[in-house]
């Protein structure tokens, strides 16, 4: 059976071991306990035998594994030697050098508690405790997922590139305010990996417009996209993405429709499996060629703020 390694460096207490001189520190603990998980990742603290006992909560994925941990502790002198085991299990021991060990047959959805006690001189100490429960990690086992965008503020510019030569041509213009919004459905792989497919619209009003009091103009898009968990802390991640289609530009009533692709950066936290809220930022720019080699452009999307929920089923 395969093996997955959760890899903690808990620093254990132990120091403070060698004040007392106790011959007879093997005692049994009575895990019992009737307390809620947290549902965020991270140390944490419990009670058990009427003993506050420090605790770490970890998501492990892969449920088909066998999992273990690997402890570790620090400490000024050396002593003889350290005995340790694992949920009342059997006493092991390492030399007095060590100074972490690995124990297997980890428990999932279970607090499993470590024991390790130091000898010196003959002397057993006081028996130092941490506890680990490790759930399995259900925040991405919904592949499904839909999310809603919404930018307050578009800013877009409209470079026709084929200008930049001629002496005073104003090739570039802005626009002075939009807004786009976007919804896309998504699939989940990897934990990490979303593909996704989307619509939406954009309203961008033009500072300028060679068509009499055609100041509006109305973008309506399809694309795929791509996004990659780059960074998973918890409840938290940030995410980078791309995407690309088609986008049909409609002004004065007249319509045309261009390639379009563009990349996304995203910061997200989880409230719980299902809803994900997100605040990120967008680029985007779309082709868009004409008869008249002057007139062919580029359009270039920039929301400095997308505000993204997304519901995961």
């Amino acid at each position: 059976m395969k093996k997955y390694t959760v890899f903690i460096c808990i620093l254990l207490s132990l120091s403070a071991l060698f004040a007392q001189d106790n011959n007879n520190q093997k005692t049994t603990r009575t895990v019992e306990w009737f307390q809620n998980l947290p549902e965020k990742e991270g140390p944490f603290s419990i009670s058990i035998d009427g003993e506050e006992i420090p605790a770490e909560l970890v998501f492990v994925s892969n449920n088909d594994f066998e999992y273990s941990v690997v402890w570790s502790w620090d400490l000024p002198d050396s002593p003889d030697g350290f005995s340790y085991r694992l949920n009342g299990g059997e006493w092991n021991t390492v030399e007095g050098e060590e100074r972490s060990v690995v124990t297997n047959s980890l428990e999932l959805d279970k607090f499993n508690l470590f024991e390790i006690y130091a000898t010196k001189n003959g002397v057993d100490t006081d028996i130092s405790t941490h506890g680990i429960i490790a759930k399995k990690d259900n925040r991405y086992n919904y592949p499904g997922s839909l999310r809603l965008s919404l930018a307050p503020y578009t800013l877009t510019i409209y470079d026709f590139y084929n200008g930049h030569h001629i002496p005073s041509a104003k090739y570039l213009t802005y626009s002075k305010y939009g807004l786009n919004v976007d919804s896309d459905f998504g699939f989940y792989f990897f934990n990490r990996l979303r593909l996704s497919l989307g619509t939406g619209y954009s309203l961008i009003l033009k500072r300028e417009s060679v068509i009499p009091n055609a100041f509006d103009v109305h973008y309506v898009k399809a694309y795929s996209g791509l996004d990659i968990a780059a960074i998973k802390r918890g409840s938290f991640s940030a995410s980078v993405g791309a995407f690309g289609g088609i986008m049909m530009h409609i002004n004065a009533k007249r319509y045309n429709i261009s390639s379009y692709f563009g990349a996304r950066l995203d910061f997200s936290y989880a409230l719980n499996n299902h809803i994900v809220l997100s605040a990120g930022t967008k680029f985007s720019a779309a082709h868009l060629p004409s008869s008249e080699p002057l007139m062919n452009s580029i359009s270039y999307f920039i929301d400095p703020v997308v505000i993204s929920a997304e519901v995961r089923f």
